[in-house]
């Protein structure tokens, strides 16, 4: 059995969003309460991988009605898996081999342990069976390293542009500030006007001087 290459997300693809995780939750307590109608519901049509494992659960118990347990199981456990859930597929790996298909769940199992799955590796090691390296888990460390370092480099850049913002606005002004320094005040000047001699009825002829 070869998951199809959207297990690949892994990890990233099981980051539940606040409506699923309520749905993911919300399952748990009404089946708690033993409301199993209740939690099936909410568990078979939230988006959560974690919800359909425990459908998959559900089934195998034998706690949902007009489906086989097995064929229920290992089709829920197969798509919480195929959506990055890890423990779904061993899980899904102990179906298999225990219905006859071990090459099938030794191959669901090499898949886990590649995402450095504990269960999945001693599994593997106790059956005899290739443990592979967990590249999966490795490439996953890799490209959550390359993100914080890439939005740390963001970080940096804002940070950068910002302060090259500031400067630049205190050059100006220092720019403008400096030519306001340079321009020399205009003198206040006062004119005095002196009138001159009268001739006739003429009205007098004044003298005027700044000082």
């Amino acid at each position: 059995m070869l998951l199809k290459k959207g297990l690949l997300c892994g990890l990233l693809c099981c980051l539940a969003t606040a409506a699923n995780a309520d749905d993911y939750q919300g399952g748990v307590n009404a089946y708690n309460k033993g409301n199993h109608a209740l939690a099936l519901k909410k568990w078979s049509t939230s988006t959560d991988p974690r919800s359909w494992y425990m459908v998959g659960k559900m089934a195998l118990y034998g706690e949902i009605p007009d489906c086989d347990p097995v064929h229920c199981a290992a089709t829920w456990f197969y798509k919480s898996g195929d959506a990055g859930y890890i423990p779904a597929l061993i899980d899904l790996a102990s179906l298999d081999i225990n219905n006859g298909y071990r090459d099938a769940g030794v191959q669901v199992l090499q898949i886990a342990a590649r995402w450095n799955n504990p269960d999945a590796r001693r599994i593997l090691a106790e059956m005899s069976e290739n443990v592979p390296s967990p590249d999966l888990y490795e490439q996953y460390l890799l490209q959550q390293q390359q993100q914080a370092q890439a939005a740390a480099a963001a970080q940096a850049q804002a940070q950068q542009n910002l302060a090259n913002s500031l400067m630049t606005g205190l050059a100006i002004m220092g720019a403008i500030n400096a030519g306001r320094a340079s321009v020399q005040p205009r003198p206040i000047t006062s004119t005095t006007c002196t009138p001159g001699p009268t001739f006739g009825d003429r009205p007098p002829t004044y003298t005027c001087q700044s000082q």
